[in-house]
């Protein structure tokens, strides 16, 4: 390799006077070179080969902790909203944090209010394991367009709702946590909304209700639009805050207004609590439909048997 090597340098440099180290190696305008002692484990340093931190959307010095970049991480990303906030730094720390091996990581920063996105591909240096080697380049144009993408496949065009993918995602990553409470929510007479008021009104009418539901989100606890007028939510709170969140989504419900018309809707809920985790989603469905057959606009509730 080494004899591969001269005579590529000397190519390199007689026909087309370029230097393998400075033209090729570090003579990328677009990507920062950089380094790290693998041995200073109380604070891991990153310290720039070539180009400047700027490139990548951080302040021009000639060294970043790796904590302070830690510091830095835009987390209010699509990815992390997916994955979920804790799912998603722990695997950004890992990833960041592991220089056993080969390093290949994108994520998103912010400084000074501008929101950029880099990549690192890392290694250890051969000769010196305690060295780690770390290129990072500015992808802001490619992960903008990518993140686009990604957020349209996992929700709802219409209600911006979490859709029946990223749900069937969650519920395989979250079905044995505690407190597990599956709530399925249907408008009552959607049809009757469509086939008296147009399909427009339709549409809005499941806007206002997604509307609704996003206000009791938070952490993991999430509701998805399946289709047509289901609505389902993953809940990890116990019984008596799910069901006063299922409540008071009944009445506030009531007070929505439907779109040109100064007519109210309703919603019926089935309520499901886990304990065996074995088809929670048609349990919670049948409760609805319970629901529904006792008169509507109401909750029922149980615990999966």
């Amino acid at each position: 390799m080494a004899n591969f090597f001269k005579h590529a340098q000397e190519r390199l440099k007689n026909k087309y006077n370029l230097d393998v180290i400075h033209d090729i190696v570090l003579g990328n305008s677009e990507r920062v070179f950089l380094y790290a002692d693998r041995s200073e484990v109380e604070q891991i340093t990153l310290h720039v080969i070539s180009n400047s931190l700027e490139l990548i959307g951080l302040p021009h010095q000639e060294s970043i902790t790796i904590d302070r970049l830690m510091s830095l991480i835009d987390y209010e990303n699509k990815y992390a909203e997916v994955a979920g906030l804790s799912r998603y730094k722990a695997y950004i720390e890992k990833e960041l944090f592991d220089f056993s091996k080969i390093m290949n990581i994108t994520f998103p920063i912010k400084y000074n209010n501008q929101r950029v996105w880099i990549h690192f591909d890392g290694f250890k240096v051969e000769k010196n394991e305690n060295i780690y080697a770390i290129f990072a380049s500015n992808i802001t144009e490619l992960m903008e367009h990518e993140e686009e993408l990604y957020e349209k496949t996992h929700k709802d065009s219409l209600t911006q709702l979490f859709n029946k993918y990223t749900f069937d995602y969650h519920y395989g990553l979250r079905y044995q946590m505690e407190d597990l409470h599956i709530l399925y929510i249907d408008i009552d007479d959607f049809k009757d909304i469509n086939d008296k008021f147009s399909h427009h009104v339709g549409n809005e009418t499941l806007q206002k209700l997604a509307s609704l539901l996003k206000r009791y989100e938070s952490g993991n606890n999430r509701f998805y639009r399946l289709g047509g007028d289901e609505f389902v939510g993953m809940f990890f709170n116990n019984t008596e805050e799910v069901l006063n969140v299922a409540h008071d989504i009944l009445l506030r419900t009531k007070q929505i207004v439907l779109p040109q018309s100064n007519k109210n809707f309703t919603v019926s809920i089935g309520v499901i609590k886990a304990t065996q985790r074995e088809d929670l989603v048609r349990k919670a469905d049948d409760l609805l439909y319970q629901a529904k057959n006792n008169g509507k606009d109401q909750v029922v509730f149980d615990i999966e048997r």
